[in-house]
């Protein structure tokens, strides 16, 4: 009964997250690869992501981090964030990371202007939305766990 009403939590969790266009149909696609066999699938996969992420973030574009990237040539540095920030884009496609990847279509138009500022905004964007998005995703998963401790703790034992 408890992992129904958890069930049902998520679910109401989930509808809210795809109105406020957080995440997109590619989610639902993620749910649907989740089979009975494997019901940490999604959870896991957001999980990936998060700590992938967070680590290329920290490593690639956040502009506190490593003198050495600080000294880098300024066309090497772009290079090597356009770079970064394509396979973001894709990691967040699978996904389902609406606005991330939407982040990273304004980063590619600005770097392909030659927009300096706007690069720049569309960094801080990319950035800001991946941390809104690791909330989400934090909050899917804890639900997604107690949802199976609960839905196991409950089935009957086979001998």
């Amino acid at each position: 009964m408890a992992a129904l009403a958890l069930k049902q939590e998520l679910d109401r969790y989930l509808v809210k997250k795809y109105e406020e266009k957080i995440l997109d149909t590619q989610f639902e696609q993620l749910q649907r690869i989740q089979e009975a066999d494997n019901p940490g699938f999604v959870a896991e996969m957001l999980q990936l992501f998060i700590d992938e992420i967070e680590k290329q973030i920290l490593d690639n574009i956040d502009p506190r981090n490593d003198q050495e990237k600080r000294n880098e040539k300024r066309d090497a540095q772009k290079k090597r964030v356009e770079s970064y920030v394509h396979r973001l884009k894709g990691s967040s496609v699978s996904v389902g990371s609406y606005q991330i990847t939407i982040a990273c279509n304004e980063f590619r138009h600005a770097s392909e202007q030659r927009d300096m500022v706007g690069f720049q905004r569309a960094l801080t964007k990319i950035i800001d939305e991946f941390y809104r998005v690791k909330e989400v995703f934090n909050k899917i998963i804890e639900l997604e766990e107690k949802i199976y401790e609960l839905s196991t703790a409950s089935a009957p034992q086979q001998n």
